[in-house]
């Protein structure tokens, strides 16, 4: 048997006056059991959210992250092809003092923009020049990229757990952790177009 919808008269049609709607809303609103999640635990200023065990655990995987990636930046040795191209370049120009032209062997790489190796010679000069050194600006890009993540779930779904859970599903991506570890510029770029 076919669905038939109700019928609805001519003055069904007409939409009810916002005064209506308003003193609807304001008698729902009355009527409405307490809040599940309340805003702030009685007594306490600190938020509902902060006190959850939720909390404790996506600050403890967080903390975790952090030290399994800032602690592993050291580790492997620097490859060849990829590692060696950006390390190198940013070596050469620390030793030439010139941070405009990035150049491997004396030959200009002008095909990618120089933020990488920026951040590389800012490194570098402060860590000296290890693998850590080299791998840290793309592990704290990558940790930027992170937040950035969260903060457009957040504008997005205006939910704390959906944010939080957005940023800890990119970072535990093998894919995400391998890109972490090669110095590349794409996780700088994946953190300054989120």
């Amino acid at each position: 048997m076919p669905f038939r919808s109700p019928k609805i008269t001519k003055s069904e049609r007409i939409a009810p006056s916002s005064a209506t709607c308003r003193a609807e809303a304001e008698q729902r609103r009355i009527s409405a059991p307490a809040v599940a999640w309340p805003r702030e635990i009685q007594g306490t200023s600190t938020p509902a959210f902060y006190q959850t065990g939720l909390f404790r655990l996506l600050l403890v995987w967080a903390s975790l992250l952090a030290i399994f990636y800032i602690g592993s930046c050291g580790y492997p040795r620097l490859l060849d092809q990829i590692d060696g191209q950006y390390a190198g370049a940013a070596r050469e120009m620390i030793s030439r003092n010139d941070w405009l032209v990035p150049t491997q062997n004396s030959i200009p790489r002008l095909r990618k923009p120089p933020l990488a190796y920026w951040m590389e010679i800012l490194s570098l000069r402060t860590f000296g020049e290890n693998e850590f050194a080299a791998r840290l600006p793309i592990c704290l890009a990558t940790f930027a990229w992170f937040i950035a993540t969260a903060g457009l779930a957040y504008e997005c779904s205006r939910d704390k757990l959906t944010s939080l859970a957005s940023s800890l599903i990119l970072a535990t991506f093998f894919g995400t952790f391998q890109f972490c570890h090669l110095i590349m510029p794409e996780p700088a770029f994946g953190f300054l177009t989120t």
